[in-house]
């Protein structure tokens, strides 16, 4: 099965470390050289010859994902269930400097 880097990661470095944060999943790590290289890998490659430990892991925190998924059409149901959902009720609360509570 080929995959694809999933389009919410975010990459940075910081002191020679690499990191990614996922931000649909949520998920966060450091990567080591190896899997860095097997990420960078998955979108350049044709191969499917990845360990598999570092596909199973990669894929189970969303950092990738199968190539034919279409994560645009995943978000906006989500967007969507939650926003029209009756299971709860959310509320925001927008306070000014000209409200009851005279916050500084």
């Amino acid at each position: 099965m080929k995959y694809k880097k999933s389009k919410f990661n975010l990459n940075f470095n910081s002191e020679d470390c690499n990191f990614i944060y996922n931000s649909h999943t949520g998920s966060f790590a450091k990567l080591n050289k190896d899997f860095l290289g097997t990420l960078n890998e998955i979108e350049n490659s044709e191969s499917e010859n990845f360990p598999e430990d570092h596909i199973r892991q990669l894929f189970s925190a969303g950092f990738i994902v199968n190539k034919r998924t279409n994560e645009n059409l995943i978000y906006s149901f989500l967007t969507n269930q939650a926003k029209y959902s009756t299971d709860s009720l959310g509320l925001t609360i927008a306070t000014t400097l000209q409200c009851n509570f005279r916050c500084p």
